[in-house]
């Protein structure tokens, strides 16, 4: 798996997770739910803003110069 499709698949995963476990659980109050919707958007959110790709290294800069 490229770095790429990392990011957008970690961020499914989280966002996946905690949703699974409230249909799981049953949470009965609107409390719970908003704690559980919080949880699985706020934190993929905060990656995928700060996340940055790596910067590309010498040879990798002079390979694509060259195409």
């Amino acid at each position: 798996m490229t770095l790429s499709y990392m990011k957008p698949a970690a961020a499914a995963v989280w966002v996946c997770t905690p949703l699974a476990i409230g249909l799981v659980t049953q949470p009965q109050s609107f409390g719970s739910w908003a704690a559980l919707t919080l949880l699985a958007t706020i934190p993929p959110a905060i990656v995928m803003y700060l996340w940055r790709e790596p910067v590309a290294s010498t040879s990798e800069a002079i390979r694509d110069a060259l195409r």
